[in-house]
């Protein structure tokens, strides 16, 4: 925090304290990445403020679909299985349509459109997200934008109060719905403040929301409808705020926060990495003896990886690394090139998306049909599971799958639908095992950067031989023996079909092999540029990720 924010907190919190001498906090832990306060003070006002971990892999957001328009808070929450909601933006009764640009679960509202009016904050996969302020319009929402808010005035920014000029009512205290986020973006606040009813709650002017945010670390507000609208409903608790209304009011949209129970080594959202004084190699975070060192490095001088920062050179070895990056390093390790046809392949993955020309070169060669079929989608932004990882490795690098009777380890049984490739990877003694006791795999659980760089080094023999040693060779060809499959040639996935696990893959039906791929024109450029992209997207990660 700058020293001038440091400056603002100290002067706020004092005016703050003062404010609530008289009144009282009771925090709540909803679970282990949402903390629910509600602060009562002299004025009077009551206040109701969620404080959400945006980091925490088991948080993600919901906004309201087209369909579900029209419902009070509670009955929406309800049925999209949330942790908690607010109320959305302001909004025509009758038609129930927004006044800004509204997307829920990945559907845009036909009869809404962002403007110069109002700003909005959309969020993506994992927690991605990104403030858009009402200066700036986004027409149409960028194709990461799964669910979108719109809101307005936009109260602070960079942390900085902005007078808002309308509307009018912001310049007297009235109920009010508020959200705001720090300056790290690994922390999101949704506000309610109870008004219109004295002796209780008073509300809020612009000013008291824009303050009572930053106290709380905000480094960005804007403002949601107010008024007989404004409702906190929490999952267990009901509505907890005292709606001007009398009662929960019908709204047009609405945003809530879920929790899923995530397994606790699940890498973080978030990440970040600093310099490490014993580090020595080519990247300043992985000292000697870094899990991710000898690989990292080999990798580096392959020309394949160039680090998460260049100046100091880091690598973010507990970052996670997207289907996007894993799909890149891979083709890379590989030989390959970016192909650049003029259509598309995959609706979520436009031309002006940096991986591009990697991700159609993968779906060219058969190396993914994505991860999804109708509509086909690639998933760029989603991070790679462990049993994808496996499937890529080894199919890129050639290794055949291999099927034994009984599975190495003991969470990955034969009739997995990676079952072939993991094992192939061990067939060639590659140290790819998540636990040792019991000996597991963990398949599901998304990968970090150093586990990419871990399995591509040692399948592709980068920076040295790795796999078996020569009299274990024999022992495994004897062990296999027929039960190892032929490699069949890759082809162009013409007709993908879903499989479990979210990765769809060649199943030989197609009708181009890797020999017809060479009258393809390469249409890569003559020197390769890869802009650096964020871990988690605008918000969530403070690392870039240059591969």
């Amino acid at each position: 925090m700058s020293i001038r924010k440091t400056l603002l907190f100290i002067i706020l919190f004092s005016i703050f304290y003062e404010k609530i001498s008289n009144g009282a906090d009771s925090w709540s832990n909803l679970t282990p990445g949402v903390r629910y306060l509600h602060r009562t003070t002299s004025v009077p006002q009551s206040i109701h403020i969620l404080f959400i971990d945006i980091c925490d892999p088991g948080v993600s957001f919901r906004a309201t679909s087209s369909s579900e328009r029209a419902q009070v808070v509670s009955a929406f929450a309800s049925s999209v299985g949330a942790l908690a909601a607010i109320n959305g933006d302001f909004f025509s009764f009758g038609s129930y349509t927004t006044v800004g640009l509204a997307v829920g679960n990945g559907e845009r509202w036909g009869d809404t459109a962002d403007s110069t009016l109002e700003g909005f904050v959309a969020f993506g996969e994992e927690n991605r997200f990104v403030l858009s302020v009402p200066s700036a319009v986004i027409e149409p929402p960028e194709y990461w934008m799964r669910d979108v808010v719109s809101g307005r005035p936009l109260l602070v920014h960079d942390g900085v109060k902005i007078t808002p000029t309308e509307p009018s009512h912001m310049f007297s205290r009235q109920p009010r719905t508020a959200i705001g986020w720090d300056e790290d973006n690994n922390q999101l606040i949704f506000m309610v403040v109870d008004g219109r009813q004295p002796g209780f709650s008073v509300g809020m002017d612009w000013e008291e929301i824009a303050d009572t945010l930053i106290s709380f670390g905000a480094d960005e507000v804007l403002n949601l409808d107010g008024g007989g609208s404004s409702t906190m409903w929490i999952n267990g608790l009901g509505v907890v705020n005292s709606p001007s209304d009398g009662s929960e009011r019908v709204v047009a949209n609405h945003l809530a926060v879920k929790w899923s129970d995530i397994p606790d080594d699940y890498p973080s959202l978030c990440c970040s990495s600093s310099v490490n004084p014993s580090a020595d190699g080519v990247f300043k975070d992985l000292p000697t003896g870094h899990p991710a060192r000898q690989y990292a490095d080999a990798l580096y001088e392959a020309g394949i990886i160039q680090g998460c920062q260049e100046t100091p050179r880091l690598f973010c070895p507990d970052c996670r690394a997207n289907r996007a990056v894993t799909i890149t390093v891979i083709l890379k390790a590989m030989g390959e090139s970016p192909y650049f046809p003029s259509t598309p392949s995959f609706e979520d993955v436009p031309a002006t998306h940096w991986a591009y020309g990697w991700i159609e070169r993968a779906f060219a060669i058969g190396l993914t049909g994505g991860c999804s079929s109708s509509p086909r989608l690639f998933c760029p932004e989603r991070t790679t599971t462990r049993a994808q990882l496996a499937v890529f490795v080894q199919r890129g690098s050639g290794i055949s799958e291999s099927f034994p009777a009984s599975a190495t380890f003991s969470d990955l049984s034969p009739s997995h639908w990676a079952y072939g490739s993991v094992e192939g990877l061990v067939s060639e003694c590659l140290e790819i095992a998540c636990n040792s006791s019991p000996m597991s795999f963990c398949p599901d659980r998304p990968i970090t950067r150093t586990e990419l760089v871990s399995f591509v080094a040692q399948a592709f023999d980068i920076g040295k031989d790795y796999g078996c040693v020569e009299e274990d060779e024999e022992i495994i060809e004897e062990n296999i023996g027929e039960n190892r499959p032929e490699a069949e040639d890759w082809v162009i996935f013409e007709n993908p079909t879903e499989i479990e696990g979210g990765e769809m893959f060649s199943d030989g039906t197609g009708e181009r092999t890797l020999e017809n791929l060479e009258d393809i024109e390469d249409l890569s450029p003559s020197k390769e540029e890869i802009e650096p992209i964020n871990a988690v997207g605008e918000g969530g990660c403070s690392c870039s990720l240059l591969l």
